[in-house]
């Protein structure tokens, strides 16, 4: 909104340049000069959309045009928040804690680490295979629709041979093959944890295909490139079977998982590149893994 009451001023108004192309700021602005009267109040709705050709730009345009839609747009986005933030409301001793977890940190999980992928150290938009599986374990009450559809998602960029993209960018998905050793367990650790908190064990004989690429040479810690997509096609138990057999035969001298090019801690990943270095944290977390998708199993009589 804007208004002015008892003020008087004159000034010429700054116009933008209106260039756009290659090579400049990636950023837009509108502008809309608006003269006042004293005591007068505009109010100025802006609209940016997207479409998937020029006809679904202009209806898109076409519905949303006009003051009430917008004031209806935003109630909706109000909505949609209150009732996503509020499934869960936890009371503690601290209010402090209470306005963090009452709002503010699943609101961030969901719409800075999961939607937009704009983090400190994820500022890229790439979406990474272990970093949104963690993030979607914190939206499980909240969306576990969303949770699970992800889960999916993930089985749709593992190899055949178990491993997966570390990362990759939507929407040709080119992505990073890395021979870290932690990332691909993490789809069976999400599933297990899935199905304990929703009971839904149906989303285990979804189907979903594989990528495929060349393995990564021994004399590369990664490389970057757009896989194909397999004509392998499996539901996502076996996926998960995949992960955690890739994960138990890459073990070491001393019965400890090879660490690789990395473990959770990637930044570690010049401690196992020669084949040698294993992993503790890895141990722990491929035993606290098989043990939560034992009760997967069993449950299929997979013993």
């Amino acid at each position: 909104d804007w208004s002015v009451t008892g003020v008087q001023t004159c000034a010429l108004p700054i116009w933008l340049s209106g260039r756009t192309g290659t090579g400049l700021d990636p950023c837009a602005a509108l502008q809309v000069p608006v003269e006042l009267d004293e005591g007068a109040c505009v109010e100025t709705v802006f609209r940016l959309g997207i479409g998937g050709t020029w006809g679904e730009a202009v209806a898109l345009a076409t519905r949303s045009r006009g003051i009430q839609a917008a004031h209806d747009a935003l109630d909706a986005v109000r909505s949609h928040w209150l009732a996503t933030l509020g499934s869960i409301q936890v009371e503690t001793p601290e209010p402090e804690v209470d306005v963090l977890a009452n709002g503010w940190l699943l609101y961030q999980t969901i719409g800075c680490r999961f939607l937009a992928r704009s983090g400190y150290y994820q500022s890229g938009g790439a979406i990474g295979f272990r970093d949104q599986l963690q993030d979607s374990l914190a939206m499980l009450h909240a969306q576990p629709e969303r949770a699970r559809a992800h889960l999916l998602l993930c089985a749709e960029h593992q190899f055949p041979e178990g491993d997966v993209l570390h990362w990759w960018h939507p929407p040709l998905d080119r992505g990073v093959r890395t021979r870290c050793s932690d990332d691909y367990l993490w789809l069976p650790y999400a599933t297990a944890h899935y199905i304990e908190v929703t009971g839904d064990r149906s989303v285990l004989d979804e189907r979903a295909n594989y990528i495929e690429g060349r393995p990564v040479n021994p004399d590369e810690e990664s490389y970057y490139d757009l896989p194909l997509r397999s004509v392998q096609r499996q539901d996502l138990y076996g996926h998960c079977q995949r992960a955690l057999q890739r994960g138990m035969r890459l073990l070491g001298e001393r019965g400890l998982p090879l660490m690789a090019t990395g473990d959770w801690n990637d930044g570690m990943n010049r401690v196992g590149e020669g084949g040698r270095g294993e992993s503790v944290w890895l141990g722990f977390f491929l035993y606290a893994t098989l043990q939560r998708f034992a009760g997967v199993a069993s449950a299929r009589g997979d013993e």
